[in-house]
Order: C-alpha cells, then structure tokens, then sequence
C-alpha cells in the first residue's frame, strides 16, 4: 500500500540527507543542476522512470521505498506485467499522482534533464537532453553563470575588471533571480543580520521545500553560499518558528518585485577574490560583496548594505 502522508519530495529530501548528500552532491552524481533537484524536492516537478532509477541507486535505495510503497506481500502469478515492470509502473504513477495538483494550477513539468547542454540559447537559459530523447529549455542559475563568468576572466593583478555587457547582464541577473536586496549583512564569517533576515533570505530565494525549510536544507544553503558551519536558531524565530521539523514562515505571502540591479563596479582583490557593487532600484541601496566563484556557485565572503544616493 503507497504511503499517502508524505510528498515524493519530502520524501527525496530526507533519503538524500540519509546517504549524506548535499542537493549539489546529488545533482552531481545525477549529472543534472542542482535547480533540478530543489525542483523535485519542493514538487515542483517529478523525475521521469529513467531518472528514478538513478536516483534510486544514488541514494542506495530500492524505487518502493523512493516512491513511498510498501513491500506487496507474494502471490500467486498472473498473467500480468512482469513485477519489474509492474513495479516502476506504480511507482510512476504515484510519483505521478503526487504532482497533479501541481499541475492542475501549473504548466506541465519540465522533464528531467541530463548533463548534455546546448550553447546556443538565449541569455540565462540552459537546454538539456533526457534520457528519453526529449529536450527541454529552462531557467539557468544566476549564481552559476556568475561563477563561469569569473572562474573565466584572464588572470590580472588586483584592480579594477572592465565591465562587459555580459558581466553587467549576469550580475543583474544573479540579484534578481536571488532577490539580492534581502541578503542578510555577512562579514568575518558571522551574520550581522538577525536570524529573521537570514531565513527570509532563505525563503525569498528558494530554498524553501514547500512552505516549511528544514533545518539541514537551511544549513546545506547557508554553507553553499556563504560557508557557513555554525548553530541554527533551535526554537525558530518571530517570523520563521520551528514547527514539525521545519522552520515556518509566518511573515505571509509574497509577490514577485521588479527590482532592477546593476553592476556599477568589480574588482579583484589581493586574496584573488572578487568585490563587486550593485545598485538595487527603486530601494537606492547599494549592494557590496566579496566573493569567489566555486563548482556550486557563488561563495559570498562579505555582504553589506548601506541606503543613500
């Protein structure tokens, strides 16, 4: 009998803390973004059968515990499928199930992608190849094209870096796609925000699975973006108090803003980082970071926001 009380995509998240694997460890062995599989875990799409299997061997599992289905007991054979195939098509149609009211209010899902990827898409989106044949186009991730972008620029001294179009395009996008304007205050590998601006910084951006962020989901984003390793709030706070293993949101829903972000200067550093300056309209804030590209991204070293013309 499938187990109906948790979503493939909680499900997905706590096996893969299990094995011990970081959502980027298990893009990694996937050959697929990291995106992807935030998108699974917060059911906002559901892998196809090929990509199960995988999934299902990177995590050291079997598909009836992936897709939440008890053992059948034996029975007397029927002339019916074959039990591998009666089983992955269960399973299919469970993982399946899980997302059709997702896709009642939503467009269908992007199919799972592969590591094949096209270079001749327009700005900040990427084209993969399933396994299947099928090929899809969908969103790139800001931090990463950033991460290329620098990881590329020819070796200098420390100074200013000329400002190309394509580093001022994937700067811009970076902050939007990240909402950059709720970055909390970072520097000497502490937080000068409170942990209210972290966690809505972590929620505004995505690392949300679903309305409720578990705390190692927090944890992996905060060491991803800023190489954090110290303690979590224990009790949650104001607005994100600790409830059924997650930190809640209880600051309300919100919209999508317009912000419009430029890069106004970049420079490298002695230590061969990075301190770029991007303005944040219509907020008149100034964004000012140090960071460095990495394989998963970005890792931001200093974050400060000061307000002012």
């Amino acid at each position: 009998m499938m187990n109906q009380t948790e979503s493939f995509g909680a499900r997905l998240a706590q096996l893969r803390r299990d094995a011990g694997l970081s959502q980027q460890g298990l893009a990694q062995a996937l050959s697929v973004t990291r995106q992807a599989v935030s998108n699974w875990e917060r059911d906002q799409t559901v892998p196809d059968l090929d990509m199960l299997r995988s999934i299902a061997a990177a995590l050291g599992t079997d598909m009836n515990t992936l897709c939440g289905m008890d053992v059948l007991p034996r029975r007397k054979p029927r002339r019916v499928l074959p039990r591998p195939a009666l089983a992955l098509s269960l399973c299919a149609a469970f993982c399946l199930g899980a997302g059709l009211g997702l896709w009642s209010s939503r467009t269908p899902p992007e199919p799972v992608p592969d590591a094949t990827v096209s270079t001749t898409l327009s700005a900040h989106r990427i084209s993969y190849t399933t396994p299947s044949g099928i090929k899809v186009t969908t969103a790139a991730d800001g931090a990463l094209e950033v991460s290329d972008e620098l990881a590329a620029l020819p070796e200098q001294d420390p100074g200013p870096v000329e400002l190309t179009a394509q580093l001022r395009d994937d700067f811009s996008y970076f902050a939007q796609h990240y909402v950059l304007r709720f970055l909390p205050d970072y520097q000497d590998g502490a937080f000068l925000s409170d942990w209210d601006d972290v966690l809505l910084w972590c929620y505004r951006s995505g690392c949300s699975d679903g309305d409720i962020m578990a705390p190692q989901t927090v944890a992996d984003y905060l060491a991803r973006f800023f190489g954090y390793e110290g303690e979590l709030p224990a009790q949650g706070t104001e607005q994100f108090p600790l409830k059924s293993g997650g930190y809640y949101p209880e600051c309300g829903a919100f919209t999508t803003s317009e912000d419009v972000y430029t890069l106004s200067s970049l420079e490298r550093l002695e230590d061969g980082t990075y301190r770029a300056l991007l303005q944040a309209k219509p907020y008149g804030m100034t964004l000012d970071l140090v960071l460095s590209p990495t394989n998963d991204g970005l890792l931001l070293h200093s974050v400060l926001k000061t307000y002012g013309s």
